[in-house]
């Protein structure tokens, strides 16, 4: 989690967790399996994502820059769009993959601290779903930044 340094994220704990344990602890869970998901499915994702994005520039700085002569101005623009369609990519790509690994990586580590599967089913899906689109953000801003170096 590289992009956004640790102590700039904020999880989203929902206030009806607090009557299973505190929140510091709720916070901690999703930092590690955050954490662990990220450096699981990140490679793949990244180089997919900058791969399709590189070659889309490409044939789309070909086709609407074509008759533009000055070479600074393409190069920008092509930077721009790689750098953005590289993080749109591994945005929508690493959703899914994001969401079975952090669900696997939550169960271990809740499976530990408490009993009661239903509960933890339940504590899983709603750490899951108010903190997914964060993982996803510090995915693209990761392959945003890839590009960019």
């Amino acid at each position: 989690m590289a992009a956004i340094p640790r102590q700039e994220i904020r999880f989203k704990i929902n206030p009806k967790l607090g009557s299973l344990g505190p929140q510091l602890q709720y916070s901690k869970i999703m930092d590690l399996a955050l954490d662990k998901a990220n450096r699981e499915i990140i490679l793949p994702v990244i180089q997919r994502s900058v791969t399709i994005a590189s070659r889309t520039t490409k044939e789309l700085i070909l086709k609407d820059y074509a008759l533009e002569s000055n070479n600074n101005t393409i190069t920008r623009f092509a930077h721009l769009m790689v750098g953005t369609l590289a993080g749109s990519l591994a945005h929508v790509t690493c959703k899914e993959p994001l969401r079975v690994s952090l669900y696997s990586n939550l169960r271990n580590l809740i499976q530990n601290l408490m009993s009661g599967s239903e509960t933890i089913e339940q504590l899983i899906h709603m750490l899951i779903n108010d903190n997914l689109d964060l993982g996803c953000a510090i995915i693209e801003a990761v392959a945003t930044r890839q590009v960019a170096s």
